[in-house]
């Protein structure tokens, strides 16, 4: 019996080896797997970091060249697409008929710089009307970066009482804290700021908010450019920014500023209230410049820029060198020798052509005396919304239903497939359909 009880300690042995052995193997297993599973997982969270490093060092590399490029060109950031809601900030009475209004946007973010003489363009909701007004505005403060933009707005009407209008509404009845809708920053018209040579700004009653606008820019910047205002005024009431304008040119030496009044009030004395009495004309330029060699930039009412327009032009100014403002750009054009109206464009529309407006239940035979659609749409009492009539703002675009137009001066930018502006469109000579355009107005 004893050898029996020693095969079953040595069996009992040998199992409990075999258990220990499986056990001991399992733990170095165990112990093996999880080392690999940490080992794992530390080479996920390094390579986690890693990545997360290089996304840094790469969004920050992304600001740097945003900073480098909008540095190199502070207006690369001023333009969005659309509509942008602006809170009034600041109004300001400048004289008894005409308002500085500050804009600041309503999401509190900076505004780029803009070109000196461009324009913005908004969009009125009038108390009483149902569809907007849109109506395109001078900036009229310095082009350098700031948190709002200022435009100024004369009361055409120039009374308080009498109402109606976009206008009279900013001068009486704007608040501040209203909002408005308003477009960024456009326009042809502007001061090129990388030039040296001397500017002469021609300006005639309100027109001199884009060439004040020139004027802060070119002093803000610490530039040393020759710049005479000659301003035309029927008098010292309706003088926008004199006081600022005399402070100046007494602490600027390249600004000079002379003053036009064709109708003083009284009290108003020459020498000291202004410096010659009349209309602006070319005739007096002359005793203040040398020759015509010069860049003209001028702003004011329809006939104050057609007559000087001309007047440039009989001096021996090239036309390139004479810059206005783009509202109603058809309105400053020279004469022809029989005294017509020519167009300025180099490019000649359809002689005849019959304009249906298919709403209006219109028609009109153009003979190329009117400059623009828009024009030939008005003389015929077709209603058409229009804004800068300079092909910026986009507020006429209208769609053409049959036929072709053409743009004389300069293609707009972001015109619908299918439609055309009116303000600044002829028919086009030679075109589809040629003989006829249809526009749904």
């Amino acid at each position: 019996m004893d050898w029996v009880f020693v095969i079953a300690g040595g069996l009992l042995v040998v199992f409990s080896l075999t258990q220990l052995f499986f056990w001991t193997s399992t733990g170095i297993r165990r112990q093996v797997n999880e080392r690999g599973y940490w080992q794992l997982q530390r080479q996920l969270l390094v390579a986690k970091i890693q990545a997360a490093e290089a996304q840094r060092q790469l969004a920050q590399q992304t600001l740097l060249t945003t900073a480098a490029e909008t540095k190199a060109n502070p207006e690369a950031d001023v333009a969005w697409r659309g509509w942008r809601k602006f809170l009034v900030q600041r109004l300001v009475r400048e004289t008894p008929t005409t308002t500085s209004v500050y804009l600041a946007p309503q999401d509190g973010l900076q505004l780029a710089e803009f070109k000196p003489g461009q324009f913005l363009t908004l969009k009125f909701g009038l108390p009483g009307q149902s569809s907007p007004q849109i109506r395109c505005y001078s900036l009229s403060d310095g082009a350098r970066a700031t948190k709002y933009y200022r435009i100024t707005v004369k009361d055409i009407h120039g009374k308080p009482q009498i109402q109606g209008g976009v206008s009279h509404y900013v001068n009486w009845q704007w608040a501040i804290g209203d909002t408005i809708e308003v477009k960024a920053p456009a326009g042809d018209f502007f001061l090129d700021s990388s030039k040296t040579e001397p500017a002469i700004l021609l300006a005639g009653g309100v027109g001199i908010t884009p060439l004040m606008s020139m004027i802060e820019t070119v002093l803000q910047r610490g530039d040393h450019r020759d710049m005479l205002l000659f301003y035309g005024l029927r008098h010292g009431g309706e003088h926008i920014f004199k006081d600022r304008l005399r402070e100046l040119v007494r602490q600027h030496s390249n600004i000079n500023v002379l003053n036009c009044y064709s109708n003083p009030e009284s009290g108003e004395v020459e020498g000291r209230d202004y410096h010659f009495r009349g209309r602006l004309s070319v005739e007096l330029i002359k005793r203040a410049l040398p020759g015509p060699n010069f860049h003209f930039y001028m702003c004011g009412p329809t006939s104050f820029m057609s007559d000087l327009f001309q007047q440039l032009l009989e001096w021996g100014v090239p036309e390139d060198h004479i810059h206005f403002e783009a509202f109603g750009p058809a309105t400053v054009k020279p004469m022809a020798t029989d005294g017509t109206p020519t167009l300025i464009e180099s490019m000649t529309p359809a002689a005849t052509c019959k304009v249906h407006f298919a709403r209006s239940k219109k028609t009109v035979n153009w003979n190329g005396g009117d400059a623009t659609l828009l024009d030939t749409a008005l003389k015929s009492g077709v209603s058409m919304s229009s804004g800068c009539r300079a092909g910026q703002c986009g507020s006429c675009q209208t769609k053409l239903l049959r036929g072709e137009v053409a743009y004389p001066k300069s293609q707009p930018h972001d015109v619908e497939v299918g439609h055309c502006l009116p303000c600044i469109a002829v028919p086009k000579p030679n075109g589809a359909n040629a003989g006829e355009v249809v526009l749904d107005a």
